[in-house]
């Protein structure tokens, strides 16, 4: 508590009250499928059909490669049903087209002048041209089709560098140099003796050079190398300690290879820089020094200027790690004056180029010989040459990470790059980069279908996404009908393993079936789907049955309804569900929205059949449409029956696991163990109020405990374990509504 001092009143917040629990989201699905484009292996949100199509753009164009793909019908079914928002993970696989534009020349490689540790030459930092590269954001035949239109919006004639001669006022150069104890650091735990623990036959090895040390004036003292050069690395320092033993204690050297921005000097004029000379330098500046005479020869020394304005010096480096060293006032090598590119120069809009990039795509004549028209998709205008500049071509949230199409990188292939154009590319042939209005070499992209095993991969792309508690997998039918088993059993086996590994749940699609022409045909097609429930018996995972018939959403083809897997109707309807009552009503006697028919039309007899079977099925009512007529998971565990008390479980979960995170490394003490208990009874409770659990009193419907005895020993606290027990009385539905009726036999008296 804070110390008072002044009488009066006061006033202080209460900060020991529980953070209060709210529950997460419940109904978020991911769909995994095959798109027409978008990012591979990445689910993205999606919170509309319209930004599904503009994100992934529907169904894939190649049908030659995929001859079915369902995941477009069932988000647009998800979203029908009342879904409010899902993610969609795009599975496709393939290679990535790509394209190549350059001939921004004469402009400044400005990420080589920011790279302090840059080993190039004074010739390799003039203007050149950098180059550009396209890649599609994923692999794909979706982007063969694209074209770009580059065109530059400030094409100023670029200069050269004009390097500024200097000269390095320093001491003169010694024969020595000294290393301080400031600059050794410790590599194993024995750390490095004082001065005065240091005898003067105490040496420093760094490689083959060896320094002796030497009392300093202040008594801190410094181990001095002649005839040599030290380089920054690993060494030994060799003393007595105080029972007079040898001893060797590794040690680190780092150089001071720093130059103050005084003791430069303008060759030309005599004079130092200026202040607002100075004041102009940032990283981008150089010196560079040729020919520094060191026992290893003649080396080139580059030094950066410090990006930090309070340090003002330059530090140096040379490819082999070895600079000039200034310590004590000593400098060793020889050297001659530099140059110093002119950072004043470096600011001027000569050196930037700026250039507009647009996506487009071609849009066939609607009359013979009339022009391609080119659609745009994306564009972007302004876009910098320059690092430091917000609108940096390769800066992310620019056009990286914002484009739901491509992504710029740097290339250096000159032969393969074109000139920039106000003219669209037009064709995938290779074309000569003095080509009159400029075109571009198209790197076709493929199309390739991945294995059903590799779906073991792609489901914990969602442990970064902790909103999804629901998985789909429309497209397990890529060949429709004649889909084997081995194709789909995989990709859904491998979703129920995920989902019962990571408090979630998958919805899965029985394979497509043919319509029964007689009775004798539906019992088949439903002893076939009793068969396939067999293969999935899981507490985390439900299957729903038949497909829909719905509205084919492909407005080129002629057939103008197509049957979908039910997959994307039942989530919707679980979305629907959850927002009228909660978690824990079951997801069943509701209407489908959208389908004009089903697949098979299952009686009351398939039904007897299929609902032990844990199949669920959407049936036909007259009056009162299609409705979702099963609430059960396909175990046969009868505690994990239905889909509400699964999904009620889990929505508890994932509520305690994600909004608890604050308990973690506090006091495993009462207070904690109090906080946690009285956060959780307050969810309970309210969950309670809401009709989510059974009981007339909280303490019928749940029970919350956490402490020693209770569910920890001293033991499990020593070992720090902090242990929760909570019980809870959930809702169950009433799957079978029995009246008895009887007769009212009235006798002479009544």
């Amino acid at each position: 508590m804070q110390t008072l001092s002044a009488p009066g009143v006061y006033v202080f917040e209460d900060q020991s009250t529980p953070m209060p629990l709210s529950g997460v989201p419940t109904g978020v699905p991911c769909f995994f499928g095959f798109t027409h484009q978008g990012e591979s292996l990445k689910p993205r949100r999606i919170k509309s059909l319209n930004e599904f199509y503009a994100v992934f753009g529907g169904r894939p164009k190649n049908k030659a490669v995929f001859p079915h793909a369902y995941i477009t019908d069932s988000v647009y079914a998800f979203f029908l049903n009342g879904g409010s928002e899902c993610y969609v993970c795009r599975v496709n696989s393939g290679d990535a087209a790509f394209w190549s534009i350059a001939s921004i020349e004469n402009v400044v490689d400005y990420e080589r002048l920011l790279d302090p540790f840059d080993e190039s030459s004074p010739d390799d930092l003039k203007p050149a041209t950098i180059a550009l590269r396209v890649d599609a954001i994923s692999g794909g035949t979706w982007a063969n089709k694209l074209r770009l239109r580059a065109s530059k919006t400030a094409a100023r004639s670029a200069f050269p560098l004009t390097p500024v001669p200097v000269t390095l006022a320093l001491p003169s150069a010694a024969d020595f140099v000294n290393v301080g104890r400031g600059r050794l650091k410790p590599i194993s735990q024995a750390p490095i003796p004082s001065a005065t623990g240091l005898s003067k036959g105490a040496k420093l090895t760094l490689g083959e050079e060896v320094g002796e040390w030497t009392s300093g004036v202040d008594g801190e003292g410094a181990f001095v190398f002649k005839d040599g050069q030290t380089k920054a690395g690993s060494g030994t320092i060799e003393a007595q300690n105080a029972k007079g033993d040898t001893v060797l204690i590794p040690v680190s050297y780092l150089p001071d290879t720093s130059v103050k921005a005084s003791v430069l000097t303008n060759t030309d004029t005599g004079k130092p820089f200026g202040a607002e000379e100075i004041a102009g330098w940032n990283s981008k500046t150089r010196v560079q020094f040729e020919n520094v005479d060191t026992p290893a020869g003649k080396k080139t020394l580059s030094g950066a200027w410090d990006p930090d304005p309070e340090v003002q010096a330059f530090f140096f480096s040379d490819p082999d790690g070895v600079g000039f060293v200034v310590t004590d006032g000593t400098v060793l090598g020889s050297m001659p004056a530099g140059e110093l590119q002119a950072p004043l120069h470096l600011q001027s809009d000569a050196f930037r180029l700026t250039f507009d990039l647009e996506i487009v795509e071609p849009v066939p004549p609607r009359n013979p010989g009339d022009a391609t028209s080119f659609k745009v998709l994306e564009a972007y205008q302004g876009l910098s040459t320059d690092p430091g500049d917000p609108s940096y071509f390769l800066k992310e949230d620019v056009v990286n990470g914002i484009s739901n199409r491509v992504r710029l990188s740097k290339f250096v292939d000159q032969g393969k790059a074109v000139a920039f154009s106000d003219t669209p590319v037009e064709g995938a042939e290779p074309v000569s980069p003095k080509a009159p209005g400029g075109a571009t070499v198209l790197n076709a992209g493929s199309d390739q279908v991945p294995a059903s095993t590799e779906y073991t991969k792609y489901f914990p792309l969602l442990k970064g996404v902790p909103d999804v508690s629901l998985i789909a997998c429309p497209d397990a039918y890529l060949d429709g009908n004649s889909t084997p088993a081995s194709t789909y059993q995989p990709i859904y086996q491998a979703a129920i393993d995920y989902a019962f590994n990571n408090r979630c749940m998958a919805v899965i699609d029985p394979p497509p079936m043919a319509e029964a022409k007689e009775l004798g045909d539906l019992n088949k097609r439903a002893t076939a789907l009793a068969t396939f429930a067999d293969r999935f018996r899981s507490t985390h995972a439900a299957i729903y049955a038949p497909w829909f018939r719905s509205p084919n959403l492909d407005a080129s083809s002629d057939e103008k309804t197509v049957y979908v897997p039910p997959s994307g109707h039942i989530l919707g309807a679980y979305n629907r569900s959850d927002n009228m009552v909660g978690v824990w009503k079951s997801p069943a006697n509701i209407p489908v929205l959208g389908p004009v028919g089903m697949q098979l039309d299952f009686t009351e007899d398939e039904s007897e059949s299929l609902n032990p079977a844990g199949v669920n099925l959407i049936r036909s009512f007259p009056g009162q449409g299609m409705l979702i007529w099963g609430a059960r998971t396909s175990t046969k565990n009868v505690m994990w029956r239905y889909v509400n008390v699964r999904r009620l479980f889990l929505y508890v979960e994932r509520t305690l696991k994600q909004q608890t995170m604050w308990a973690v490394f506090e006091s495993n003490d009462q207070a904690t163990w109090n906080k946690l208990v009285n956060a959780a009874e307050g969810f309970l409770r309210q969950l309670w109020r809401d009709g989510g659990l059974m009981g007339s009193t909280p303490d019928e419907a749940f029970r919350v405990q956490c402490g020693v005895p209770q569910t920890m020993t001293m033991t499990d606290v020593y070992n720090g374990l902090l242990k929760v027990e909570i019980a809870i009385a959930p809702v169950r539905p009433a799957e079978f509504v029995v009246f008895t009726v009887s007769q009212l036999v009235q006798t002479q008296s009544t």
